[in-house]
């Protein structure tokens, strides 16, 4: 496999998948403590928009022992990026391609899609190829912009 930086990629028109690491601290009333990570993200995130690719936005947040418990859900997060961005943001309430529908196949460009925690699925964490290949349906681009950690 031929890894690429981003500026070596042509991203216009194309449906791009960025994994990056929002897992953020929060307080007891889930306010962000050290908006960081969210911040390191926002020049990728950027770059995408300005070469016309709809931008789809996938983390993890806490660790949720692959169940959905939504004390772990990045919904609580959305605003916090949408606002570092200057861009409205629609949530997915699920990570799986598949399951997104009609928002996923309806996404135009500079439009941005983000995916409910991906460790409510037990398989990320197992680094499960399955659960790749479900999470990676239908997208052109993968970039990595989780090296926070």
């Amino acid at each position: 496999m031929q890894l690429y930086t981003i500026k070596e990629l042509d991203l216009a028109n194309k449906r791009v998948f960025i994994r990056c690491d929002f897992n953020v601290p929060t307080d007891e009333y889930n306010n962000i403590t050290d908006d960081r990570r969210i911040r390191s993200a926002i020049a990728t995130i950027n770059y995408c928009l300005d070469q016309d690719c709809s931008v789809i936005l996938a983390s993890h947040f806490g660790r949720p022992d692959g169940k959905i418990d939504l004390n772990f859900s990045l919904q609580q997060i959305k605003d916090d990026v949408a606002n570092s961005l200057g861009v409205k943001i629609k949530f997915i309430n699920d990570c799986l391609a598949k399951e997104i529908g009609s928002d996923f196949q309806n996404i135009v460009e500079n439009e941005v899609l983000f995916l409910e925690n991906v460790r409510f699925y037990s398989e990320e964490e197992k680094n499960d190829k399955n659960f790749a290949q479900k999470l990676a349906f239908n997208f052109e681009v993968f970039i990595n912009d989780a090296f926070s950690v």
